[in-house]
C-alpha cells in the first residue's frame, strides 16, 4: 500500500497555505541544523538530502552549510516554491527531486539524509522505500524523527487525510535493519502521555546490506 497519490492531492489543495502549523513559507529558524549536529556535523563537502522539504525551511539553513542539498516532496507545485524561496535567499545550491523519481535523480555519495514530521504522514511502504532506496547511495548518516503513539498499530490509508502512523522503537530498527543500515542511536522526546518523538540516527551498514542481485 501506497499513499503517494493521497499526499499530491493534499499538496494540490494548499495543504501547507491551510494547516495551522506550517503557515505557508513561515520559517522555523535554525532548530534543525542544530538538531543534525546534536549527531553528526555538517561539512561544506557534504551532499544532504532533506526528504518531504515543503517549501525549502529546512533546507535553507542546511544550504549553507553543506555543498549541496537534494529536497525531495511530492509536488512539483511544491518544488517550484521551494526553489523560488531558496533562490530569494541567495541559496544556488538547492536541487529539487520529484517523489516519484528520487531513486533516480539522488547522487551517490550522499552524507547527511534528513527529515523532520513526515514519516508519520506517510505509509509504512514509503518509507521502507526511502530508507532502501536512499540507504543504498548513502556513505554518511540520516536523522530522521518518528512518531510514537502507544499503543497504536494503524498504517496509512488510501485516501486523502491527514494520517498519523506509529513507529515504536522496534519497528525503527527493523526497518533500518531490512534496508541495510544500523540504528547507532534513538532519542526520545515525551509530546504528551503516550505519544513520543524517536529521532533516529541510522548509519550505512554494507556489512549487511540486501544484495541487489
Amino acid at each position: 500500500m501506497n499513499n503517494l497519490d493521497c499526499w499530491i492531492a493534499l499538496q494540490a489543495a494548499d495543504y501547507f497555505e491551510n494547516h495551522r502549523c506550517y503557515r505557508g513559507l513561515n520559517d522555523h529558524g535554525p532548530h534543525d541544523v542544530e538538531k543534525i549536529e546534536t549527531f553528526v556535523a555538517l561539512k561544506p563537502t557534504d551532499v544532504a538530502v532533506v526528504i518531504g522539504c515543503g517549501y525549502g525551511r529546512e533546507a535553507a539553513h542546511i544550504a549553507p552549510r553543506v555543498a549541496k542539498v537534494y529536497g525531495i516532496d511530492v509536488s512539483d507545485k511544491i518544488l517550484d516554491k521551494a526553489s523560488q524561496h531558496l533562490k530569494s535567499r541567495g541559496i544556488e545550491n538547492f536541487v529539487p527531486v520529484s517523489a516519484t523519481r528520487y531513486a533516480d535523480d539522488i547522487p551517490h555519495g550522499v552524507d547527511v539524509v534528513y527529515s523532520v514530521c513526515v514519516m508519520q504522514h506517510l505509509s509504512r511502504s514509503l518509507v521502507h522505500g526511502y530508507l532502501a532506496g536512499i540507504g543504498r547511495k548513502l556513505r554518511g548518516s540520516m536523522v530522521l524523527q518518528f512518531l510514537d503513539q502507544v499503543g497504536t498499530e494503524d498504517d496509512a490509508q488510501e485516501k486523502v487525510y491527514e494520517p498519523s502512523v506509529s513507529w515504536p522503537p522496534e519497528r525503527i530498527a527493523a526497518a533500518a535493519h531490512g534496508a541495510g543500515l544500523t540504528l547507532a542511536e534513538l532519542r526520545t522526546e515525551k509530546i504528551r502521555e503516550g505519544c513520543l518523538w524517536h529521532w533516529a540516527h541510522l548509519k550505512n551498514d554494507p556489512a549487511a546490506r540486501p544484495s541487489d542481485g
